[in-house]
């Protein structure tokens, strides 16, 4: 526990309290006991002596021929219990001490969630803005979610119906552009759609998400479909099913619920590619809020210069007619930390710009998810890996459904050394969505790189199919050139030089702007090295 943080005892057990009164923890005797003894330990300065093996002794009750190293119960309940803390605090902002149980260890940590006012808050560098006539965004995509149909008609299934549709309605309102309408009352779906269909009901709908479960024994089958009221079609359906038991019903709500939202609603889902689709085409519309946001969305997916330029000018034009809409201004901020970490060279004094934006979009709009991730980006290319990490893990928090900020935060964990922490989150990002970039294969090429397994990096440099992007084909040229292998060297070589046509004469100030970490900026070096490329 850090002395500077200067955090009493009486604090922390508060704050324990609070947490072993929530649902979550009420449900879970197991865990409640665990989070207790960690962190009681921990503050009678003995948290240096949690083990694997204490704890299955002391908490879980196991003999003393219990084998850390043979069963992983303390390590699966650990991680049960870090899911559970996260999800707590996600849902419980008002929450002042934060109690975590950082990875690689046992003992807990205790920390002050500092509030937006103070003047403890990072960089707290403020823009002048007039708070009380900060705007929500000034466009909203409509969903409504209708309620799950009980298939069989199962007693057991009710709860499971109602939680799932609560854990959905819960994870669409963290999209801040989505305007969610929960017709939980609505029992049944044929008439509602009969009703929409004669026009007797006005619906302020686009779209609308709908389903159906049904278990049998321990078994739950989720059918969820989204329908586009413009055309009445159905543009996506998919089976979800699990096994379940007492101890397991609300981590595969959970589970599916995340699952569904995030192939729909997500940065990269099906609503704003289907919205984007009709912008480019002109079929409707579109506001300059919107426009941004989707042509914003749009370049992080396939993060290459042409996109770039089309989402800073748009960002640009909506946040000079909006100059206090928050995620407009987060937007910018990200943009501006990117094209410096990109060498772009379109603004001058990019970094800092941006670290103002960010600072300043945060301090207005401590639940906006693009702040957090444009003031974890300006922390990463600086360096300064703590206040990276407070803000990334932030990010997470206020929305954990969304593949951007898992994909964005999982790279530059990895950009940082934390490759478990960067695979840990590349992995969630495979579990989430089929619509995840294919940049999330560079932080796998950049570790076996650095590994010297350059088979192993090349294969994985190769997936990212992004010939715009400048990282797949830095590792590429990087790892084919320790290989010897000069045809693929050429390939990446001619790729790289698309992107930037001065290349050869300034491409180590860019490999160190995207790797601060030097560490990583000269082992790639070395790579270009022995590919003929060297820079004075």
């Amino acid at each position: 526990m850090s002395t500077s943080e200067k955090i009493r005892p009486e604090e922390v057990y508060a704050q324990l309290t609070e947490i072993l009164e929530s649902s979550d923890f009420q449900a879970s005797p197991r865990l409640r006991d665990f989070l207790t003894f960690v962190v009681q330990r921990t503050l009678d300065a003995k948290g240096q002596d949690l083990k694997a093996y204490t704890i299955g002794l002391e908490v879980f009750g196991l003999g003393e021929e219990f084998d850390p190293n043979t069963n992983p119960l303390v390590r699966t309940e650990a991680g049960r219990l870090r899911n559970k803390l996260e999800h707590f605090y996600l849902h419980n902002p008002k929450a002042r001490i934060n109690i975590k149980i950082p990875k690689g260890g046992y003992a807990a940590a205790f920390s002050r969630i500092v509030s937006p006012e103070s003047n403890n808050h990072p960089n707290n560098q403020l823009f002048s803005f007039s708070p009380q006539k900060v705007p929500q965004a000034e466009h909203k995509t409509s969903i409504m979610l209708m309620p799950f149909i009980n298939v069989n008609k199962a007693v057991e299934a009710e709860a499971i119906v109602k939680g799932l549709s609560n854990c959905i309605s819960i994870h669409l309102t963290k999209f801040y552009d989505l305007k969610v309408v929960n017709y939980d009352q609505v029992l049944q779906l044929n008439a509602v759609f009969k009703q929409i269909l004669e026009k007797d009901l006005n619906l302020d709908a686009r779209f609308i998400l709908c389903g159906s479960v049904q278990l049998e024994k321990n078994i739950i089958e989720v059918y969820a479909s989204l329908v586009d009221t413009t055309s009445m079609y159905n543009i996506w359906a998919e089976k979800f099913d699990a096994e379940i038991d007492s101890g397991s019903l609300l981590e595969v709500q959970e589970s599916i619920a995340q699952s569904i939202v995030s192939r729909i609603a997500d940065d990269f889902g099906l609503i704003n590619q289907t919205l984007l689709k009709e912008m480019t085409s002109g079929a409707h519309a579109t506001s300059s809020i919107q426009e941004a946001s989707l042509l914003y969305y749009h370049w992080t997916a396939v993060l290459n210069k042409e996109d770039f330029i089309k989402a800073l000018a748009s960002v640009e034009k909506a946040h000079a007619g909006s100059p206090n809409n928050i995620p407009i201004l987060a937007m910018l901020a990200d943009l501006y930390a990117s094209g410096h970490q990109w060498s772009y060279g379109l603004v001058e004094n990019a970094l800092e710009k941006s670290l103002q934006m960010a600072t300043a979009a945060v301090n207005h709009d401590p639940s906006c998810q693009l702040a957090y991730m444009a003031l974890a980006l300006n922390y990463f290319l600086r360096t300064d890996f703590n206040k990276f990490q407070h803000c990334a893990e932030r990010a997470i928090e206020l929305n954990p459904s969304s593949t951007n900020a898992l994909s964005a935060v999982g790279s530059w964990y990895a950009l940082s050394g934390e490759w478990e922490r960067a695979f840990e989150l590349t992995e969630r990002i495979m579990l989430l969505s089929m619509n995840c970039p294919d940049w999330c294969h560079f932080a796998h090429a950049m570790q076996k790189y650095l590994e010297d397994d350059y088979e192993g990096s090349l294969t994985e440099a190769q997936k990212i199919n992004m010939p715009h992007n400048l990282w797949g084909s830095l590792i590429h040229l990087a790892a084919g050139a320790f290989l010897h292998n000069e045809e693929e060297c050429i390939k990446a070589l001619c790729r790289l030089e698309k992107i930037y046509p001065d290349f050869r004469n300034k491409g180590d100030i860019i490999i160190k702007n995207n790797l601060p970490y030097e560490e990583f900026s000269s082992k790639v070096l070395q790579g270009l090295a022995k590919a003929g490329i060297k820079f004075d």
